[in-house]
């Protein structure tokens, strides 16, 4: 059987949902009763990464992480609740899932054609180097992932597919 090549979302620069550390509060992508408010010193210390003079970038730790992609944008103007379609519409064409890390909570997102999309969310507070690290490195596991799943679903008289 013939595999096509996975497709890896990437979203743009403001399109990782941030969450705080620990109680996974939205920081960005979710504002409505609750959100972290960057007017504020504690939304402020989740929004933004700390800075420290001689401190490498890849040392320096924020009190929030990026989950996910925004497929959503909730938030309320005037009191009345507001959704907006943000990567939502182009992950779902493409079939994908929210995938964890390790690939541990993958679900089957195959679409009939045989297309497999994974979703790859980043820190944009972070350097270029550090999110195309990370990027190659959640490129790796899905390569074995997919070896994986693709070894298993070969047939048990030895011929290819």
């Amino acid at each position: 059987m013939h595999y096509p090549n996975p497709v890896i979302v990437i979203p743009g620069v403001l399109g990782s949902k941030l969450v705080a550390e620990g109680d996974a509060a939205s920081v960005w992508g979710e504002w409505h009763s609750g959100f972290s408010d960057p007017a504020t010193d504690e939304g402020r210390r989740l929004f933004g990464l700390p800075m420290a003079i001689g401190t490498p970038l890849h040392r320096l730790q924020g009190a929030s992480r990026a989950d996910r992609t925004l497929g959503l944008v909730r938030g309320s103007a005037a009191g009345v609740p507001v959704t907006v379609t943000a990567y939502g519409d182009v992950m779902s064409a493409l079939g994908v899932e929210s995938y964890a890390g390790t690939f541990l909570e993958a679900r089957e997102t195959r679409r009939e054609d045989g297309q497999v999309a994974f979703e790859f969310s980043y820190d944009r507070r972070r350097s270029l180097d550090e999110s195309a690290i990370e990027l190659e490195a959640f490129m790796q596991r899905a390569i074995r992932f997919l070896q994986v799943q693709r070894n298993s679903a070969a047939p048990a008289d030895g011929q290819r597919r």
